[in-house]
């Protein structure tokens, strides 16, 4: 057996990896939000992987507005159907990205009131 293998064979039993393999099966599920604007169903999984946004920010060139654009339109079905980003860059309009991007990438937080909001970036 290569170092390699045996390495890889250590990492696949150690009791991080399992709990991390666990965690991923446990979100094995979608979500969903409906455009406030257009009134489209969509939906993505639970669980994204990072290799999806390191792909998207390869097809952007590292443009971070351009790669959140190609990453909602990998990982999100639009009435259940893919869409291309030129469809969904002239289709759908920018309050239904801005909306979709909160609900995708958005950081969970729900409806912080300003001073909250405040205490946490200072």
């Amino acid at each position: 057996m290569s170092k390699e293998s045996a390495t890889k064979n250590d990492a696949a039993a150690s009791p991080l990896v399992q709990n991390l393999k666990q965690q991923k099966a446990a979100k094995t599920g979608t979500r969903s939000t409906v455009l406030p604007n257009t009134g489209v169903n969509v939906t993505w999984p639970e669980f994204r992987s990072h290799g999806e946004w390191m792909k998207a920010q390869r097809h952007a060139k590292n443009d971070v507005t351009k790669a959140t654009n190609f990453y909602l339109v990998s990982v999100c079905s639009f009435a259940g159907e893919q869409m291309t980003i030129t469809d969904f860059l002239e289709l759908i309009p920018s309050g239904d990205i801005l909306h979709l991007t909160a609900e995708v990438i958005g950081d969970g937080v729900e409806d912080e009131d300003e001073e909250s909001l405040g205490n946490r970036l200072h």
